[in-house]
């Protein structure tokens, strides 16, 4: 350094190849910064900075550098921000346990919504990890291969599954009526015309996505469909409360032209 401030994130990312050796590579946390995952930390925020090297070769984890050591290197890093990384399901598998359980559900849920990964991809790698993919963990892979979009929509999901008096619904499917494309809500009972929405206060509550959310809701229900919305705080915190709304829903129906709707 030729100076005596602190040092930037790129330098510091750079000072912990550097200390690793050749052929190092990033991995964890750091990489899913600098994909600019919504859940990651910003690249300033990592702490740790994990780097993988070659199992022969000797260093040991200091300061800020977490250094790890492995006989399966990836043989084709990729250039993030000009820093040689591992592909991105090696980073996810290796960021298990170095950041918290919410954030990470939501790299993997990002990464198979950007079109980058399929969630058995993903799953293989952690397994190939030796990442045990049980509990909360295989849950949310269940959800990823059942087509849910977010880790409030896999709730939905779990919490819909767990209820044997209400039918499951379709995910994500995609509505056409009268041969036009309508929408493709998050849940919709095609027998009932019920819709569900999943509403994120970071995807819904702003700007125009709030406008686009309404006006959506008012077209579907001018169309005679039921649609109830819920916010993920309310099926983390009174779930008992959003299944009797759609129990009562479901007992009322059927809504809108059902018999009008083609499902994709």
């Amino acid at each position: 350094m030729l100076h005596s401030g602190p040092l930037t994130w790129q330098q510091r990312y750079q000072a912990a190849l550097l200390y690793a050796g050749d052929a190092a590579q990033l991995t964890g946390p750091a990489v899913l910064a600098l994909h600019r995952f919504t859940d990651a930390p910003a690249p300033a925020q990592v702490q740790k900075v994990h780097v993988l090297i070659p199992g022969t070769r000797a260093r040991a984890s200091t300061g800020y550098v977490r250094v790890q050591r492995t006989r399966s290197l990836p043989p084709h890093p990729v250039r993030l921000d000009g820093f040689p990384c591992a592909p991105l399901p090696r980073a996810l598998a290796d960021a298990h346990c170095r950041m918290p359980d919410e954030a990470l559900r939501g790299c993997l849920y990002e990464a198979v919504q950007r079109g980058r990964y399929q969630a058995a991809d993903l799953r293989e790698a952690f397994r190939a990890r030796r990442v045990a993919v049980t509990g909360e963990l295989a849950s949310v892979f269940a959800d990823l291969a059942a087509d849910t979009h977010s880790v409030a929509e896999g709730r939905a999901r779990r919490l819909i599954a767990a209820a044997p008096d209400i039918p499951q619904p379709l995910w994500n499917p995609k509505l056409h009526l009268d041969g036009n494309f309508l929408c493709r809500p998050d849940a919709y009972w095609p027998v009932h015309g019920i819709i569900l929405e999943v509403d994120s206060v970071r995807h819904h509550a702003r700007g125009d996505d709030f406008a686009r959310t309404l006006a959506r809701h008012n077209r579907l229900a001018a169309l005679g469909f039921c649609v109830l919305h819920v916010t993920p705080a309310q099926l983390r915190d009174i779930p008992a409360e959003f299944l009797a709304h759609l129990r009562g829903a479901l007992a009322r129906s059927p809504y809108g032209p059902v018999d009008r709707v083609r499902v994709t």
